[in-house]
């Protein structure tokens, strides 16, 4: 019986109040370990207590103790410090971030503590939490991990010899079942090559051993899609299906066919700097990222999918007189966009589709600077005409602005009008925008200080301040405006001084 402004409303608050429970929760904690709860109760430690006695997992039962150790005052003698996360717990306590807000900051501080200032560490917390309040989770972990490339340079690039000494695959014996556990730690390599096999045999409704009618064309989208309907399958099954389906065959052999019109290699994309300079980080199409070493190497197999980007991070114009793109319009895409260009989806580029921004049907050509990804969900929702599908999404090319060439996306049912990029895929971006909003919410504090100042300046050597003068000093220019009130008063006291003075004389 409520109407949608309500709903949101009433969602807006309660996820205000669900953020602020955790701070509670690990503050009762942290008391309870003061005051040796535990050991009264004949617990061994705290996290016996709120496993048993609260019936938590042991994963939550150890992020609570977490939480409390980092994000609560730790009363012992005297008076309590700051806890270690203070900025953290503040936003908690205020419900402005959520827990998992606060597990992505404090995982980005994880690997980075002793090798940054403490003045460092304060601003870096400062601006994770202000862009808490902004973005999701998922963005924090990248806004942290761009940080922390700025705050130590030389500590992003992995060390080639601790992946050598790192990379493992353990295989153990065959139990009674016969079947084999194994383990180990993919090298940057390895792993590019598994995302290839993964994103083309993994999918529901491919290689299902229990589906004797399980497609073997995997060109025919219809039978893929019965397929999947009847595939019950785990992601982990059907993980573990695809890498026997890849032992058969062997990824040089072509076997594998293609995906979304390109061969199943990696595909890999690397700066013409880091080129040059043989350092840094390059990306694949699944989102996956290896040393440009590494880059190199496999580069000597497969020269013809590897994308180098200018400067300006954008490929060479590749034209293209049909409605289907090109291999080489899509390789294009991938090292542009990254990925699905929606607003807030973090689809990888191997998930998507080449999509028109001007429909074909209306004319749009088929030219790299005319084209765009788009993943299967959104890609559905793009109408041009928005009487028939008001909840549907229109793409134009931004022309002005900071992101002119980006693709933007407005819903159509968004009473603004605002067409907006997405930022996922380039955590630059959100870096910069996080430092952006930090700044401004320094400027406000600064503002707010200033004008208590200039308040308290008025009523001393003015007068008490009517309603006029605090409509005044509440307004954008307030501060300003007050300041040359009291610059006039200090004038007209310097001239009735002076004027007394000869009258005396």
């Amino acid at each position: 019986m409520l109407d949608s402004a309500t709903v949101l409303d009433s969602l807006d608050r309660l996820e205000a109040a669900a953020r602020r429970v955790p701070y509670t929760q690990h503050f009762l904690t942290q008391v309870a370990v003061e005051q040796g709860v535990p050991a009264q109760l004949g617990y061994t430690g705290i996290k016996e207590l709120l496993v048993q006695r609260l019936r938590l997992s042991g994963a939550e039962a150890r992020d609570r103790v977490h939480g409390a150790r980092d994000r609560v005052p730790q009363h012992t003698h005297g008076w309590p410090p700051d806890p270690r996360y203070a900025l953290v717990a503040a936003a908690q306590r205020e419900g402005a971030i959520s827990e998992r807000h606060a597990a992505a900051i404090e995982r980005g501080f994880a690997g980075c503590r002793k090798k940054i200032t403490p003045d460092d560490a304060e601003v870096l917390e400062d601006i994770l939490v202000t862009a808490a309040r902004s973005v999701t989770p998922e963005d924090i972990t990248l806004i942290g991990k761009k940080a922390i490339e700025h705050i130590d340079p030389d500590g992003t690039e992995p060390k080639p010899d601790v992946i050598a000494q790192a990379r493992a695959l353990d295989v153990g014996h065959q139990d009674d079942d016969l079947m084999t556990e194994f383990d180990g730690a993919l090298s940057p390599e390895g792993r590019a090559l598994l995302d290839v096999v993964l994103e083309k045999l993994a999918r529901p409704g491919v290689n299902n051993p229990d589906d004797s009618d399980a497609p073997v064309d995997l060109a025919d989208p219809e039978a893929v899609r019965a397929a999947a309907k009847r595939d019950t399958r785990t992601t982990a099954q059907r993980n573990h299906d695809a890498l026997v389906t890849a032992l058969r065959m062997a990824v040089a052999s072509g076997g594998l066919g293609q995906h979304r019109g390109l061969p199943c290699v990696p595909i890999i994309t690397l700066g013409i700097d880091q080129l040059e300079s043989e350092t840094g980080i390059a990306t694949t199409a699944t989102g996956g990222r290896m040393p440009v070493a590494d880059a190199l190497r496999m580069m000597g197999a497969n020269p013809k999918y590897v994308l180098v980007l200018d400067l300006a991070s954008r490929p060479l114009f590749l034209g293209r007189e049909k409605r289907l793109a090109s291999a080489d319009q899509r390789i294009a895409l991938y090292g542009a966009e990254q990925g699905c260009t929606a607003p807030g989806c973090d689809a990888p580029a191997t998930r998507c589709q080449v999509h028109h921004i001007t429909e074909w049907a209306d004319g749009g050509p088929t030219d790299i600077a005319c084209l765009t990804l788009a993943c299967d969900a959104h890609h559905g929702r793009v109408t041009p005409d928005t009487s028939d599908f008001p909840r549907g999404w229109e793409t134009i090319t931004v022309r002005d602005g900071e992101y002119a060439g980006r693709t933007g996306w407005r819903r159509t049912a968004d009473p603004s009008g605002e067409y907006h990029v997405n930022h996922t895929h380039h955590t630059d971006e959100l870096y910069r925008r996080a430092l952006e909003r930090w700044r401004l919410r320094q400027r406000d504090f600064r503002n707010l200080w200033r004008a208590e100042a200039l308040r308290v300046q008025y009523e001393q050597f003015v007068g008490p301040i009517d309603d006029d003068i605090r409509s005044i000093l509440d307004g954008p220019n307030g501060p300003p405006i007050l300041e040359s009130h009291l610059a006039e008063h200090d004038a007209d006291d310097a001239w009735r001084g002076d004027e007394s003075a000869g009258l005396a004389a």
